[in-house]
């Protein structure tokens, strides 16, 4: 099984962040992914799960949908999740 670790920031800027990277001599624009979440809560299971629509383009248009189940847990002030997705 693979592990996928995820940084993420928040931005107030987002304009001046892409105008940063852009003028970067070391980083190079792959394309985007546009992302469509809608989230569900069974109270049976007690479980939240989510169903995602994601259109790319990084290496030509894709679209699809992924069916998303995760398990949160917090660990010294880390959140982890272990997810299960099906597309």
């Amino acid at each position: 099984m693979s592990k996928e670790i995820e940084l993420k920031a928040h931005v107030n800027d987002y304009k001046k962040l892409l105008n940063l990277l852009k003028s970067d001599l070391f980083i190079e624009y792959e394309g985007f992914c546009k992302k469509f979440d809608v989230y569900f809560f069974n109270p049976i299971l007690n479980n939240s799960f989510r169903v995602r629509e994601q259109i790319s383009n990084n290496t030509k248009s894709i679209k699809k949908t992924i069916y998303t189940v995760k398990e949160k847990i917090i660990n010294q002030g880390i959140e982890q999740n272990n997810e299960y997705e099906v597309e």
